[in-house]
C-alpha cells in the first residue's frame, strides 16, 4: 500500500474515533496501541513474511496481557489475530511460527503478569481483584437484560462492518484467498461483538475502530488506483475541521465539568474538615462516585467504597457484607452524596437495612448543597 493510501486510512481512523470518544482517558483508548500493534504483525505476517518470530509472538503476549489486565472485553481483537496466526499456520503447516506463537506469546503474558499477580497477593487482595475486574463484570452484562445489544449505535456497527466485508470481499475477488474471510469473521466475533455486549456506551466503540482500520487496509489494497495527494489534503481539511468541531463540542461541556468539580471539592472538604482528625479512619462514605477519592485527596476507609446501591443490584451478596461491616466495625461517620441519596430514597428495591441502621443508629451531624454527614449515636 502507498503512503497516500496509508494516510487516507489514519484519516478514516481519525474521523471515526473522534466520533466514539466522550469523557476521554478511557481503557479503550489506551488499549488503541497494544492493538494496533498486534494488527501491525498480524498483516506484516499475512501480507510479507509469512513467518512469526519468537519477538513478535512475545510482543503481542505482553500487548494482551497490557489489556485482559486493564480491562478483558477490550482484548477481543488481538485474540482475532493471535486465532488468525494460529489457524493460517496451521493450514501453511508452518509448526515453527505455530511453535514461536504458542511458547513466546506465553512467555510474554507470564512476564507481564508476574509482578500484577504479585502486587496484588502480598497485599491479600487477589480474589478481590479478580472479583471486581472479571467475575462482576459478568453479572454486569447479564442482568443488561440482553447479551448483545447491535441497535446500539447501529449506524457506527453498519459503518464497521460494511467496511469489514467489503475489504473482505474484494481482497478475494483480487487474490483468490479466503482466510481474510476468517480474519473477518473473528474480528466481528471477537471485536464488534464484544463492544455490543450488554449496556452500550459510546466510548466502547472506541475499540471496533480496530475492525474499520483492518477492514479500510483491505479495501484499499484490493482497488488498483491512486489516491491524489490533494484528495488527501481536501480530506485531511475535512477531518481536521470535524475534530476541531468535536474538540469545542466537548471543551464547552468539560469547561461546565470543572468549574461543577471546583464547587464539588469545596462542599466535600467542607465537611470532612468537621470530623476530627483521630476519626477521619472511621468515616464509610456511602453513595459517592468514584471521582469523589481522586478529587478531595482521600483514601476509602472501607471494602464496597463507591456505588453501592448499584453494586449490590448486580450482587445482593455485596448488601450483607456492608450491612455486616455496620454492624460489627460501627463507623462512627457515614457520608452521602445528597443527590445520589435523593435518588436512593426514592428506591424501594435497594438496601433497606442499611436504611433502617441509618435511621436507628446515626444522626445527620451536618450538611450543605451537595453533601450530607451522619454522626453515630453514641
Amino acid at each position: 500500500m502507498d503512503g497516500n493510501k496509508a494516510f487516507l486510512v489514519i484519516i478514516c481512523f481519525l474521523c471515526f474515533f473522534a466520533s466514539t470518544i466522550d469523557e476521554g482517558n478511557s481503557t479503550e483508548e489506551f488499549s488503541l496501541v497494544p492493538l494496533f500493534i498486534a494488527l501491525y504483525i498480524t498483516f506484516k505476517y499475512y501480507f510479507e513474511t509469512k513467518k512469526i518470530s519468537p519477538s513478535e509472538a512475545f510482543i503481542v503476549g505482553l500487548c494482551f496481557s497490557f489489556i485482559f489486565w486493564m480491562r478483558l472485553n477490550n482484548a477481543g481483537a488481538i485474540s482475532a489475530c493471535c486465532i488468525f496466526i494460529f489457524i493460517a499456520c496451521l493450514l501453511n503447516k508452518d509448526y515453527k511460527s505455530l511453535k514461536n506463537l504458542i511458547l513466546y506469546f506465553i512467555g510474554g503474558v507470564v512476564i507481564f503478569s508476574i509482578p500484577i499477580i504479585s502486587y496484588f497477593l502480598y497485599y491479600n487482595a487477589f480474589s478481590e481483584m479478580i472479583y471486581a475486574s472479571y467475575l462482576f463484570n459478568i453479572s454486569y452484562v447479564e442482568e443488561s437484560g440482553s447479551i448483545f445489544n447491535f441497535s446500539n449505535y447501529i449506524g457506527r456497527n453498519l459503518i464497521v462492518i460494511s467496511v469489514l466485508l467489503s475489504g473482505a470481499i474484494l481482497y478475494y475477488k483480487k487474490e483468490k484467498d479466503s482466510k481474510l474471510f476468517l480474519f473477518a469473521c473473528l474480528l466481528f466475533i471477537f471485536n464488534i461483538a464484544f463492544a455490543n455486549m450488554g449496556y452500550a456506551y459510546k466510548h466502547y466503540f472506541i475499540l471496533i475502530s480496530f475492525s474499520m482500520v483492518a477492514g479500510s487496509i483491505l479495501l484499499l489494497a484490493s482497488l488498483n488506483i491512486k489516491v491524489n495527494k490533494y484528495v488527501i489534503y481536501a480530506l485531511l481539511g475535512i477531518a481536521s475541521s470535524y475534530m476541531v468541531i468535536r474538540y469545542v463540542s466537548k471543551t464547552k461541556k468539560y469547561d461546565a465539568i470543572r468549574k461543577e468539580g471546583t464547587s464539588y471539592i469545596d462542599a466535600g472538604n467542607e465537611l470532612i474538615s468537621k470530623i476530627p482528625d483521630n476519626e477521619k479512619s472511621r468515616v464509610y462514605y456511602y453513595l459517592v462516585r468514584p471521582r469523589f477519592y481522586p478529587m478531595l485527596e482521600i483514601s476509602s476507609n472501607y471494602k464496597h467504597f463507591a456505588h453501592q446501591e448499584w453494586m449490590g443490584s448486580h450482587n445482593p451478596d455485596i448488601y450483607d457484607e456492608i450491612n455486616l461491616m455496620l454492624a460489627t466495625d460501627k463507623p462512627l461517620w457515614i457520608m452521602m452524596e445528597k443527590s445520589e441519596f435523593e435518588n436512593w430514597n426514592k428506591s424501594e428495591n435497594r438496601n433497606k437495612e442499611f436504611r433502617r441502621i441509618l435511621s436507628a443508629t446515626y444522626m445527620l451531624a451536618y450538611e450543605n448543597d451537595l453533601f450530607l454527614l451522619y454522626r453515630f449515636k453514641r
